[in-house]
């Protein structure tokens, strides 16, 4: 997933993941708020190509498990 590098190092830290079956931002109960992490939109439908969906699992996985 290519990010801008405040968002991917915030995604690298695990402040937040997208969930893969409909690319919604989730940030973690105890972490920071998506507004604190400059996060404004809800989900990434928005994209004309999305992100690699073995790409988000992965990142999902690895996020919320």
């Amino acid at each position: 997933v290519v990010l801008c590098q405040l968002h991917q190092r915030a995604l690298d830290a695990g402040l937040f993941a997208i969930r893969p079956e409909d690319l919604t931002i989730v940030s973690k109960e105890n972490g920071p708020a998506p507004e604190a992490l400059k996060i404004d939109r809800q989900n990434l439908s928005h994209l004309t190509a999305s992100p690699h969906p073995q790409a988000l699992e992965w990142l999902w996985n690895a996020w919320s498990g």
